[in-house]
């Protein structure tokens, strides 16, 4: 799983259903399946409770996204961190 499994999963988790997110995120339902189900696989627990097409986090799952949030946060201050201090390709050239 990488950080852009975890944003799927999160919006996953917001939305409730595989459709609405496949749709906002340019993805099929299936795909975001997919990623759902390795993601439990490699935990050992099972996030979501499937109710027909809807999907809900238990208490597991709860969990998970709260932390998979922080995680996303990190990552995104950390790039923009590095962004921001990286020398230009300019001034690199000297070196």
């Amino acid at each position: 799983m990488d950080i852009d499994d975890l944003r799927k999963i999160i919006h996953v988790a917001k939305t409730q259903n595989l459709q609405h997110s496949a749709k906002a995120l340019f993805t099929s339902a299936g795909a975001l399946s997919k990623i759902v189900k390795k993601t439990e696989k490699s935990l050992n627990t099972q996030l979501f409770d499937r109710i027909g097409r809807n999907i809900k986090l238990n208490e597991q799952g709860r969990i998970f996204v709260l932390h998979a949030a922080n995680l996303v946060h990190d990552s995104d201050q950390l790039m923009s961190c590095l962004l921001y201090t990286s020398p230009s390709p300019r001034d690199q050239r000297g070196s």
